[in-house]
Order: structure tokens, then C-alpha cells, then sequence
């Protein structure tokens, strides 16, 4: 083989490489291979300036934004609304407990103030009565009182169907404790209304009827020697010679 058939050759052999090269497409800079356009499909020589434009972004409509800001306002209000609710039930289940807690402890404290009211009625109380009216208790109580009876009721539950008065009538204001003055008070004119609802300490009925046995005795003694003052008068006469 010749010099200029090994150049001829090698002049080939070149350009067949070179037309090979040509047809391979080229890398992009991401090294992301393009696919090759179909045979008779025309490449714009500038792909990126053919490309079209990417659309502009639409604005919101003024009047949408109003509206949803509405509808987000009045979400707002009625989620308020319902919180307040809520809230307010809360409130009113919290004072029903609170109201019904107190009721028990009043009805405690009344069932409390009863029960030592009627042991209070189960004692003896010193009374004063009106002195003309001394001797009609005395008698219709069986007692010598001289004006200030100690009694008490013969059934502590006729002091509140006679008066009309409960325990909580006879206390101080604000308090649970039993006005003693106004309460023997109250039983005084009870005891002049009705003496037969009452008894005196048994010391006052002893000493009753002792003095009912001397009465008795002294006018036994009148009935047999006469009148009072002549058995006087005769008790102390000088005895006859």
C-alpha cells in the first residue's frame, strides 16, 4: 500500500468519525440527554427564546377578598358566640351546685336549730307574770310562784302551735343563738293565756301542797272553835283559874 492510499484512508476514516460525532446530541449542564426531534421537524435556532413566556400571575378580585374576609369575620364571631355559650352554661351549672349546697347546709342548720329549741322548751324557764294574775296561774299550775313562775310546757310542741313563733323567730339576727330574754317573754304570756298547758319544779308543787294541807288544817281548826280571830284571841288568852 501506497503513501497516499494509507492518507486517503486515513482522510476517510476521519471524516466518517467526524459525520458520527455530528449526529450525536449534545449534553445540556444538567447532563440530562435531549430526544432528538423527528426526521423533517425544523429546530428553532434559539429554543429558549421560542419558548413562550411564562403566564402572568392572575390578581385576586377586590370584591373576593372582601367576601372571604367576611365569611373569616363571621366564622370568627360565631365561634365566639359559641365559647360564650359554653362558658355561660358552665357558669350556670357551677351556681346551681353552689345554690344547692347552700340549701342543704340551711336545712342543716334549721334541723340543728330546731332540735336545740326543743330541748331548750324540755327545761324549766323563770317567767314573770302580772302579780293579780300570780294566784289564778298559781292555782290552775298547782305551784306558789309569787309572781315569778318557774315552768315549762307540759308538750314543747304546743309553744309553736299556740304562738305561731318557730326557733328561728326567737334568735338573734344573723346568728343561731336563742334570744333567752324574748323567749321567757313569749312563754310568760303563754303561761297567762293558758296555765293548764304548764307545770311548775317539783319543790313548787311540794311547797303547793303543803301549803294547800295547812290551809285545809286551819280551816278544819276554824270550823271547830269559830272564826280566825277568835281562835287567836284564844290561843293567847291567860288559861282560866
Amino acid at each position: 500500500m501506497t503513501t497516499e492510499s494509507v492518507t486517503k484512508a486515513t482522510t476517510t476514516t476521519a471524516k466518517e468519525n467526524m459525520e458520527q460525532q455530528s449526529n450525536i446530541t449534545p449534553r445540556n449542564d444538567d447532563h440530562t440527554e435531549e430526544t432528538p426531534a423527528p426526521a423533517g421537524t425544523e429546530q428553532p435556532e434559539n429554543a429558549q427564546e421560542q419558548a413562550p413566556a411564562d403566564e402572568p400571575a392572575t390578581e385576586p378580585d377586590a370584591g373576593q377578598e372582601s367576601e372571604n374576609d367576611d365569611l373569616t369575620a363571621a366564622m370568627s364571631d360565631g365561634d365566639k358566640v359559641k365559647k360564650a355559650n359554653r362558658e355561660a352554661a358552665n357558669y350556670r351549672h357551677q351556681l346551681r351546685e353552689a345554690q344547692a349546697e347552700i340549701e342543704q347546709l340551711k336545712a342543716a342548720a334549721e334541723t340543728g336549730l330546731q332540735q336545740a329549741f326543743n330541748t331548750r322548751l324540755e327545761k324549766y324557764t323563770t317567767v314573770t307574770v302580772d302579780r293579780e294574775q300570780a294566784g289564778k296561774i298559781d292555782g290552775a299550775v298547782g305551784i306558789i310562784s309569787r309572781g315569778h313562775p318557774e315552768v315549762r310546757l307540759k308538750h314543747p310542741e304546743d309553744f309553736e302551735r299556740m304562738t305561731g313563733l318557730t326557733a328561728q323567730d326567737l334568735t338573734y339576727e344573723g346568728t343561731s343563738q336563742l334570744d333567752e330574754t324574748r323567749y321567757a317573754q313569749e312563754l310568760a304570756k303563754l303561761l297567762e293565756a293558758r296555765p293548764e298547758l304548764f307545770e311548775g319544779t317539783e319543790a313548787q308543787h311540794a311547797q303547793y301542797r303543803g301549803a294547800m294541807q295547812l290551809s285545809h288544817a286551819f280551816g278544819n281548826h276554824q270550823e271547830r272553835t269559830g272564826s280566825q280571830d277568835n281562835s287567836w284571841q284564844g290561843a293567847f288568852r291567860p288559861a282560866e283559874g
